[in-house]
């Protein structure tokens, strides 16, 4: 796995390892040092596998390591890598974090998953991409367990294009019932998400859905009238009848 003994050879061991490795700790130990090495090759010789390399970046970052913070891990990829990287290691967090209990949500969280979101928000070590910020405000719909600082987040950064999100369905699940735990949070976000940018009317069905369902929880007015105003720029057809609702 080693670059610096024949680049040829940890090509193929590579390939091999990302498809059937099998972590321990003793091992990790050694990889470490090896992965960082291979942060420079993700755009040419690892092209092919550079989806497998971020994933197993992820699985390390979440679940092996108490704060990848800490040692570089995280900081030498980020700095290293081309932006597709960082987009898809926002990417994978968001995937694993739909799977993870609600104690290890929170766990991941305190050690360093908001930190990560932080410094990223003030451009540490790297300048957050469009897409990265598009991936991470996915995140929101499977933190439950820390809705409300996650929300803090997202709003303090500039609004993600959402094109083609499932974050607004993952809001209305009825599982975590962030509308009726968090409605204040919830509407702050929804003003945040629809504020000044171009989004598609497709939107409408679920944005109109939360909206009524804050709109019952006692949302303060103000910040509803916003939201409403907003959904009546991207042309929500209910968008004046839910106006009419607010108290």
């Amino acid at each position: 796995l080693d670059w610096d003994i024949d680049v040829r050879q940890a090509r193929q061991a590579w390939d091999g390892w990302l498809s059937w490795g099998r972590l321990s700790e003793p091992l990790l130990d050694e990889l470490i040092p090896l992965y960082k090495k291979s942060f420079s090759y993700l755009s040419s010789a690892l092209q092919g596998e550079r989806d497998r390399f971020v994933e197993w970046m992820v699985i390390i970052s979440l679940f092996w390591m108490d704060n990848p913070l800490a040692n570089r891990w995280v900081t030498d990829f980020l700095q290293t890598v081309e932006e597709q990287d960082r987009v898809s290691f926002a990417s994978q967090i968001g995937n694993h974090l739909m799977n993870m209990k609600t104690e290890t949500k929170s766990g991941l969280w305190k050690r360093w998953l908001k930190k990560y979101w932080e410094n990223r928000i003030q451009g540490a070590p790297v300048p957050l991409a469009d897409g990265e910020l598009k991936e991470m405000a996915e995140w929101a719909g499977e933190l439950e367990p820390v809705f409300p600082d996650a929300v803090e987040l997202i709003c303090k950064g500039r609004v993600p294009q959402l094109e083609h999100t499932s974050l607004f369905w993952r809001l209305e699940k009825e599982e975590t019932n962030i509308s009726t735990r968090y409605p204040e949070d919830l509407a702050r976000l929804l003003v945040h998400l629809t504020t000044g940018v171009q989004m598609p009317r497709y939107f409408c069905v679920e944005l109109e859905k939360l909206t009524e369902e804050i709109i019952t929880a006692g949302v303060p007015a103000m910040i509803l009238r916003r939201l409403c105003n907003n959904l009546a720029t991207i042309g929500c057809d209910k968008a004046e009848e839910l106006s009419c609702k607010i108290e």
